[in-house]
């Protein structure tokens, strides 16, 4: 594997999707605080309390579990529905059958539903795909040239790493063709870690927004606004926020059957790192062993890469 290598990204697309959004902020043609109903009419039900557009981009929302959607336990059952195809509206339709989890902006609990409206507003206000507003306002050039949002393609171009989930009985499946259309904006992107790392550089840098909103990035809800478990908030406008060693980094993690990847930073940027790695099956305790990896490595004095006496 090659840091050029393209993999698919899951929730890290959030990232991408939220500064559009932030940008096209910047320019006027759509405001944090506009309730979601006013920019995309019809989509939600009348009867749930606003929801705005900050609401979606830091998970504060509150929209209810999807109904009637296929809900994989096994890669055999995962791969049967390989090929549903969902429209955006079709997929927010089936998250609004019950009640609200709670009033919009009073707790916190993520969902990539919220950035399925919210690549839906890019679409209402540019008049373009999302991916085409990702395209010239977050990658274009100097930017990265192995990124893509593939639409409606359930295939990887160009040179890549396939995705191979386990069976129950050890056998690997190769899961890399996918439709993505049920995660349109939450996770659907294709990228490199190379081209993660300079969009990261680029975004933590001030390059692609302006000051007082790349603000809102790195700033979380009121103290008040907790995780349903009573933990403290830990999303931001388009990012997480994440400890590890005592390092407080921003970022995002993103899954998808046979992906797992990370893309996390210090705000100073001393710190940085971007992780593809591509689980077949849980064997022992891998995913902790990677993870003690990162932390160590993460722990270490950034000019000498020695750990702190």
């Amino acid at each position: 594997m090659e840091t050029r290598d393209r993999i698919r990204i899951g929730g890290i697309t959030e990232v991408f999707v939220a500064t559009v959004v932030l940008r096209l902020v910047a320019e006027g043609r759509v405001a944090l605080d506009a309730p979601v109903r006013g920019v995309l009419p019809g989509l939600l039900p009348a009867r749930f309390s606003p929801v705005t557009v900050a609401h979606l981009l830091n998970h504060t929302s509150g929209l209810p579990d999807h109904v009637g959607v296929p809900e994989p336990k096994t890669v055999q059952e995962a791969l049967r529905h390989r090929f549903d195809r969902w429209t955006p509206r079709e997929w927010v339709a089936t998250a609004t059958h019950g009640p609200l989890k709670f009033a919009p902006g009073t707790r916190q609990k993520y969902r990539g539903i919220n950035y399925v409206p919210a690549a839906l507003i890019i679409d209402e206000v540019t008049g373009r795909p999302y991916g085409e507003a990702v395209a010239a306002r977050v990658l274009g050039p100097p930017g990265p040239a192995r990124t893509t949002v593939p639409g409606d393609d359930p295939r990887v171009r160009g040179r890549h790493v396939h995705g191979y989930p386990a069976e129950a009985d050890g056998r690997l499946r190769d899961v890399t063709v996918y439709d993505q259309s049920p995660c349109r904006g939450e996770g659907d992107m294709i990228s490199t870690t190379k081209d993660l790392d300079r969009m990261l550089v680029a975004l933590f840098s001030g390059e692609l927004l302006p000051p007082e909103l790349l603000e809102p990035m790195f700033t979380l809800p009121p103290e008040e606004v907790r995780m349903l478990d009573g933990s403290p908030a830990r999303y931001s406008t388009g990012l997480q926020r994440a400890t590890v060693s005592g390092v407080a980094l921003w970022g995002r993690t993103g899954e998808t059957y046979g992906y797992k990847n990370a893309v996390f930073s210090t705000r100073d940027q001393r710190r940085r790192f971007v992780l593809a790695h591509h689980p077949t099956a849980v064997r022992g305790d891998e995913e902790g062993r990677v993870a003690a990896r990162v932390a160590d490595l993460l722990s270490r004095d950034p000019s000498t890469g020695r750990r702190p006496a």
